[in-house]
């Protein structure tokens, strides 16, 4: 159990990694390299994905917890 466990909090890691990469290539870019609803779509992206990566990591917390 413990194993399978731990890819899941690898996982998380490098996804909270990459979360953080790709918000701060979005921020970087100027207000007008972007038209305004791609900026509003790829802000929406970047927000589920973050919710998904929190859900994930409170899960696997519990989990961890648990066992």
């Amino acid at each position: 159990m413990r194993n399978p466990l731990n890819s899941i909090i690898a996982y998380n890691i490098q996804k909270k990694h990459l979360y953080k990469k790709l918000m701060s290539i979005f921020l970087e870019q100027d207000e007008q390299s972007l038209p305004e609803h791609l900026r509003i779509r790829v802000k929406d992206i970047l927000e589920e994905l973050e919710e998904g990566r929190k859900s994930q990591e409170s899960s696997a917390s519990i989990m961890n917890y648990l066992v």
